[in-house]
């Protein structure tokens, strides 16, 4: 759903945010420095809204680094404006007094400090999973402590609590390659987790991701014959289906429905630059939210690539750089995938992202990935 950059979005946002009530004033001089912000559209609304002061927001906007050459000039420019002081000029930005935010009490939900807390709000891309997160600063020290997540669309509170509890779990048995959970809310669908401080990663795939994604592993054993059972599903359940649709489906399960035994991962499930932090020599993962128990190896290194391509140009040419990047390629050895097994996993990656990108709407990525997927099938056959 897209959110205006109106009154009574920011009212309704900001509601379902602080632990309070709290009051939207239309004369920002109403209320002290600390409560006043300023409010941030994107090309689909609401984007970001932010303190006003620039000491206090301009840490948290900095670490939000678009890829895109385009988008980076973009946001390059507003955080210079924001710096210095200038970004409530800009066309499109407009002022908003959030009287008592100030004097929330927001402990109840993972905060530690015992000053208090001035948020950034960030406003997630439209869609089933739409969510609304808060990074928590201290006034005082303008150190970043915490990231409450809050659901807006009608799968967002389950994708959030999903991720609290693979997050949960990390942290018992692998700690250190994501946040740590400090509050958690079932019937509310909200979370709060530590805050990652850290670099984005670097676009190409590298050693530290390989590592990363090795960790993963949990001793058990799958195969994509068990995980194809869900497009049956989709041939029998879904009667609008177009038929050449229908057909590529036909045409690329026996290709994929192998019994071989692989080892069984636990998936990230959006394995991306802006969703991995360099901290130190290694990396963190940040979003877990489509996080999947017993997943099929390597999809979120073949995700890694394709997302990127697909955002990036769209070149259909990513399954090559998969099967020529060095780190892949110790990658595959140490999961013991030949690339005759590789090209089984894209296929069955390709096929399930499609499906899945058409039930939520997203035609255009749909259309993108069946192209890879016909791609690689003539390549194939």
């Amino acid at each position: 759903m897209e959110i205006e950059n109106s009154k009574d979005s920011v009212e309704r946002l900001v509601q379902q945010l602080f632990p309070s009530s709290i009051e939207i004033v239309s004369d920002h001089h109403q209320v002290s420095p600390a409560e006043r912000f300023l409010t941030i559209s994107g090309k689909s609304g609401l984007r970001w809204i932010v303190p006003e002061n620039p000491l206090k927001g301009y840490h948290v906007l900095d670490q939000w680094k678009p890829y895109g050459f385009g988008s980076g000039l973009k946001w390059q420019g507003l955080l210079s404006a924001y710096r210095h002081g200038f970004l409530s000029r800009i066309p499109g930005i407009k002022r908003v007094a959030i009287a008592g935010s100030h004097q929330q009490n927001w402990q109840d939900i993972g905060w530690d400090g015992a000053n208090s807390v001035l948020p950034c709000i960030y406003v997630g891309t439209a869609g089933y999973k739409q969510k609304v997160v808060a990074t928590l600063s201290g006034d005082n020290d303008e150190k970043t402590r915490c990231i409450v997540k809050s659901p807006i669309g009608i799968d967002a509170a389950q994708s959030i609590l999903n991720e609290a509890e693979i997050l949960a779990m990390l942290e018992r048995v692998k700690p250190g390659v994501a946040p740590s959970l400090l509050y958690v809310s079932s019937s509310k669908g909200v979370s709060c987790q530590a805050f990652v401080n850290g670099d984005p990663s670097r676009r190409s795939f590298s050693a530290a991701h390989a590592d990363l994604l090795l960790s993963m592993k949990n001793g058990r054993t799958t195969s994509l014959l068990q995980h194809c059972r869900s497009f049956e599903s989709w041939l029998s359940l879904d009667n609008t289906m177009k038929e050449e649709d229908r057909k590529l489906i036909i045409l690329v399960l026996p290709m994929i429905a192998d019994d071989t035994l692989l080892p069984a991962v636990l998936i990230h499930g959006d394995f991306v630059p802006w969703n991995l932090k360099t901290v130190e020599a290694s990396l963190v993962a940040i979003d877990w939210e489509d996080a999947k128990f017993d997943g099929l190896p390597a999809l979120d290194v073949i995700h890694f690539f394709a997302m990127q391509s697909y955002l990036f140009g769209k070149h259909l040419d990513f399954i090559e750089n998969i099967k020529h990047n060095k780190h892949v390629a110790r990658y595959l050895a140490e999961m013991d995938i030949s690339q005759l097994y590789l090209s089984k996993l894209v296929l069955f990656y390709l096929l399930d992202a499609w499906l899945v990108r058409k039930q939520i709407e997203d035609f255009e990525h749909a259309l993108f990935l069946k192209q890879a997927l016909c791609k690689l099938l003539g390549s194939m056959q």
